[in-house]
């Protein structure tokens, strides 16, 4: 699942973040991205069954905005980049323009909050595609380094 074509073990999160830059700057005027509105219907109270973790997800980090404590920001395991501007009550996604990403790390300038750097991949499970910074809050993103990309 993980072989290039040449047989050699490639990292297939970087290859798909590669085509989606490329397709992106090929049809920059087509793309539009709408997140569309979206509402919890449940189910709540899920219990734990054989073989798998109890919930829907996991939040691998936290990162809080240095000077309005209503301002945090969450990595999610499979789900991109979440920021809350109201101490938890809502959550808006900051990386759903980008290919299916597994952050593991966020942090935030404490003299510019605009300036979010995010660290991608997690362990074994989910290969990294470097690292990400935003310096417009996270309205856009920029590939910073491949430096923590697994490679054999």
């Amino acid at each position: 699942m993980r072989l290039g074509p040449e047989g050699k073990i490639v990292n297939s999160n970087v290859l798909i973040h590669q085509e989606y830059s490329t397709f992106l700057k090929s049809n920059a005027k087509k793309c539009r991205y709408n997140s569309g509105h979206w509402i919890e219907v449940g189910h709540y109270g899920l219990l734990q069954a054989e073989g798998t973790a109890a919930g829907q997800g996991r939040i691998n980090c936290i990162a809080f905005h240095p000077s309005n404590p209503d301002i945090l920001f969450v990595g999610v395991a499979a789900g991109g980049l979440w920021k809350c501007s109201d101490y938890g009550s809502t959550w808006m996604p900051l990386t759903d323009g980008l290919p299916s990403i597994v952050i593991s790390g966020v942090t935030i300038d404490p003299d510019n909050p605009k300036r979010i750097w995010t660290l991608t991949g997690h362990g074994n499970h989910n290969w990294s595609i470097g690292i990400l910074y935003s310096s417009n809050s996270g309205k856009t993103w920029e590939k910073k380094s491949n430096k923590f990309q697994k490679t054999l």
